[in-house]
């Protein structure tokens, strides 16, 4: 691959393809294996060719390609991207409205189920995408909360989830955190919008959170529509 992002094929120097995918590459094998069945270089390419179809995708689970060509891992991803950034753009209106930011004044139920007053110490933005209004079991404590009279208030004491939105614009029909919070003393729109990370609303640190090495379809069946690519077991 050029410093570009093309791909140039080894064999031909065309850009486009790379060499085990090379179409002059294959049409001279097969030409040297017609001529002399006996040809090793010949038969080392289709026998290589013949491995590399019984490759199972880690992902998809289907044969013939890896889980870093796999199509529908890539739709998977631009999905996800997508419905993250529809999210986050009605979650920040959400956050803004309600004044819930780093240094927000918020009270919480302890294990007595008293109300305790502390402030907003942290926010962990990558986790805060759509699954709060697709996934039924999803509830991630990304509010860091720090005790107030503390010389460092931001040493965390207790993580809750996103607040319910009465409105189910950001947060599900149904959806009870298991720890709420109440705002007491918000912050103005301007400094939660001041807060976000630099590309937050793009949705791609969404993807780069959800997907890694164990991500399987059903692990984001509850937002992407599959569209069975390939057929072949």
């Amino acid at each position: 691959m050029s410093y570009h992002g093309t791909v140039t094929c080894s064999n031909c120097w065309e850009q486009g393809h790379n060499r085990a995918g090379c179409p002059g590459l294959k049409e001279r094998m097969q030409k040297r294996i017609e001529e002399d069945p006996d040809d090793w270089r010949a038969k080392q390419y289709f026998e290589k060719k013949a491995r590399s179809k019984k490759r199972t995708c880690s992902y998809c689970a289907n044969v013939g390609h890896n889980r870093k060509t796999c199509k529908e891992l890539s739709y998977a991803k631009a999905a996800t991207r997508e419905k993250a950034a529809e999210w986050r753009v009605k979650a920040l209106e959400y956050l803004s409205h309600i004044g819930l930011g780093v240094g927000a004044l918020v009270t919480y139920e302890n294990w007595s189920k008293e109300a305790q007053p502390t402030m907003v110490a942290g926010i962990d933005w990558n986790k805060l995408d759509h699954r709060y209004d697709y996934s039924d079991w999803h509830e991630t404590n990304v509010f860091a909360l720090g005790h107030l009279g503390r010389s460092d208030f931001r040493r965390s004491d207790h993580n809750v989830a996103l607040p319910k939105d009465e409105t189910n614009k950001v947060t599900r029909e149904g959806y009870n955190p298991y720890r709420p919070i109440a705002i007491i003393g918000g912050l103005s729109a301007e400094s939660v919008k001041s807060q976000i990370p630099a590309n937050w609303l793009s949705g791609e640190s969404a993807v780069t959170e959800i997907f890694d090495k164990d991500t399987k379809p059903h692990s984001v069946s509850d937002w992407v529509q599959f569209q069975n690519f390939y057929k072949e077991k």
